[in-house]
């Protein structure tokens, strides 16, 4: 029996001590453990002190590439074709000879037209010589007065039929000028829509060609946003292409359409451009233009838009920083429009020097303590 009393005074003793170490060691952690709770109403944040903003509207509208110039040829005469000069894509010059009609039965209407103008200046030049006679005569009062009219008529006849045949001459030498074919200014062909010996006729389209030195880009601008421009022929945009997305290039606004679409209601403006010289730019290709406005807001103030919380009203407001007590205020504001791609412009609510949360917004509490962690090296 003895033993067993032991083993249990033993086991007793045992559970004993472990309950006052426990009890011990809760009480250490008590006093070196700061309360969580003061740590939690503490919370980082970033501040950004409000200021005045240059005002900026940028807009991107999307538009067409399409040649300065553009023109389809035809032949103001009919004829046999005989020579083609170029191909699709070729580069001309002004005046070059594209196409040539047979001139042969052009050549041979100038030479009889020549030759009836000999006759009949042949018989001009006998008319004269026998009218100074007659006037001689009648002068004398040797003949009657109505052979010397007769004579004199014949003269008059005989000049009107050379300045008749004086025209001809030219309408068939411009005719045979329109036999050839010429580039009406430096271009590049299109499009060739008649082959070789192939009879012509007047007015039939046979090559399409434009300038592409300088090119134009079409937009369509809505009507609620021709309002604030101010249309003036000159006024410079940007524009980028799709083969160059990160380059821009200067354009100017050289014509406008004052007709709004029927169905779509927008205005085609053009703007222009000298062909760009490291990259190809053609006729039909896509571009983006972006044209920038100054806004007269009522004010100047912008901020992120990602500082701005919106309640379930879908009222908009911001917390405004008080540096003295470390504390925020949630401050109702008005907004106004965008102003680039992540600040927005506030009308009301917000005066210049004002301190807000830009970031941490979502997290915080009027009656929480804030820390700005701005100047902190990395505060995402």
């Amino acid at each position: 029996m003895k033993p067993r009393r032991l083993i249990v005074l033993t086991v007793t003793v045992l559970i004993v001590s472990s309950f006052f170490i426990g009890a011990h060691c809760l009480a250490l952690n008590a006093e070196t453990v700061p309360d969580a709770s003061d740590a939690a109403d503490t919370r980082g944040v970033v501040i950004e002190k409000v200021g005045i903003t240059n005002i900026n509207a940028e807009k991107k509208y999307p538009g067409t590439v399409k040649a300065s110039k553009t023109a389809k040829l035809a032949f103001r005469v009919a004829g046999p074709l005989i020579r083609v000069n170029i191909k699709p894509g070729d580069a001309v010059k002004r005046g070059q000879v594209l196409m040539q009609i047979d001139p042969q039965d052009y050549e041979d209407r100038i030479r009889v037209l020549e030759a009836q103008k000999a006759g009949v200046v042949a018989q001009l030049d006998t008319a004269n010589l026998d009218f100074a006679r007659i006037e001689t005569l009648f002068n004398k009062k040797v003949i009657p007065e109505v052979d010397h009219d007769h004579a004199k008529n014949s003269v008059r006849t005989l000049t009107s039929s050379v300045t008749a045949i004086d025209a001809q001459l030219l309408i068939a030498r411009h005719q045979l000028a329109y036999t050839s074919l010429r580039a009406p200014y430096d271009a590049i062909i299109t499009a060739q829509l008649i082959e070789n010996n192939e009879m012509v006729q007047p007015g039939r389209v046979v090559l399409g060609l434009h300038a592409i030195d300088t090119l134009e880009i079409e937009i369509k601008v809505p009507e609620n946003e021709i309002i604030s421009r101010g249309l003036r022929r000159g006024s410079e945009a940007l524009a980028s292409f799709p083969a160059r997305p990160d380059k821009r290039f200067q354009v100017v606004l050289s014509e406008w359409n004052t007709d709004a679409d029927p169905v779509t209601r927008t205005y085609a403006m053009v703007f222009t451009l000298p062909a760009p010289k490291d990259f190809m730019v053609l006729p039909g290709m896509t571009a983006e233009v972006i044209w920038s406005t100054p806004q007269n807001e009522d004010s100047s103030i912008t901020i992120p838009a990602k500082a701005l919380v919106t309640d379930s009203s879908g009222d908009s407001s911001v917390w405004v920083f008080d540096a003295a007590s470390s504390t925020a205020r949630k401050t109702k504001v008005e907004v106004g429009s965008l102003n680039g791609a992540s600040r927005i412009i506030i009308k009301q609510g917000l005066a210049i020097g004002d301190q807000i949360v830009v970031k941490g917004v979502d997290f915080i509490r009027s009656d929480m303590t804030l820390k700005d962690i701005s100047m902190e090296g990395n505060h995402e």
